[in-house]
């Protein structure tokens, strides 16, 4: 900036020169006064969003399975059990968001498909955060698979099952339902094995369920 206000200076008149240094004066003071302005690193957000007030508001709990597809008590249940895999520690800059923000933002991008963008304004959290929060949570419940989804193992067990289910279902001599689903995903770097005969990319989840509608048995494979 001063070797090119000394060179305006050399190659001008006094009045052009002084014009001149006055002018590039002004834009140094300027650029100085932009370089002390504080920028903040995040974007600044309210601290309450219309999730805080739903969570607080026990008169909006009829809303939760509209937008979350489980009741409220059962979302607090999620999150007490996925609390240990996705808590995360406060910083010096700014506190960690809370377990049960992170469960729901996860439940409502799994429930509703929405782009992470929307999601993002829906709970005032950047776009990047919704998508690691999502990926955490996925990979949380798995660790807990095992003693929720399972098939019985013991005479007691399966005769209690068969009982239930035929109470239900009215189907006797039977655990469970089987049924299979293709769920579409996005086309991985070797696509050939998960193109299936709908013309899309999927693998196949083959699931059985027992009394009340619970998951008691699953298994993926390609559609090959």
């Amino acid at each position: 900036m001063f070797l090119f206000l000394q060179r305006s200076l050399l190659s001008q008149t006094l009045p052009t020169a002084t014009s001149a240094t006055l002018t590039l004066l002004t834009i140094a003071h300027m650029h100085l006064q932009n370089m002390k302005t504080e920028r903040p690193w995040t974007l600044r957000r309210p601290h309450f969003s219309w999730f805080e007030l739903m969570l607080e508001d026990e008169s909006q709990s009829r809303y939760w399975k509209e937008h979350f597809r489980i009741c409220k008590d059962t979302l607090l249940r999620l999150v007490n059990l996925v609390s240990p895999e996705i808590l995360r520690k406060n910083t010096r800059l700014r506190k960690a968001i809370p377990p049960a923000k992170r469960v729901d933002i996860a439940l409502w991008r799994l429930a509703g498909g929405g782009r992470f963008g929307e999601v993002s304004s829906h709970f005032d959290v950047g776009k990047s955060s919704c998508v690691t929060i999502t990926k955490e949570f996925c990979r949380a419940p798995n660790r807990f698979s095992r003693r929720f989804i399972k098939l019985p193992v013991n005479h007691h067990d399966t005769t209690r099952a068969i009982a239930l289910f035929q109470d239900e279902c009215k189907i006797p001599q039977a655990v469970g339902a089987i049924d299979g689903t293709h769920i579409e995903i996005v086309a991985p770097k070797n696509p050939f094995d998960y193109f299936d005969r709908q013309h899309r990319y999927s693998v196949i989840m083959q699931a059985v369920f027992g009394e009340n509608l619970m998951f008691s048995g699953h298994r993926n494979w390609l559609p090959r």
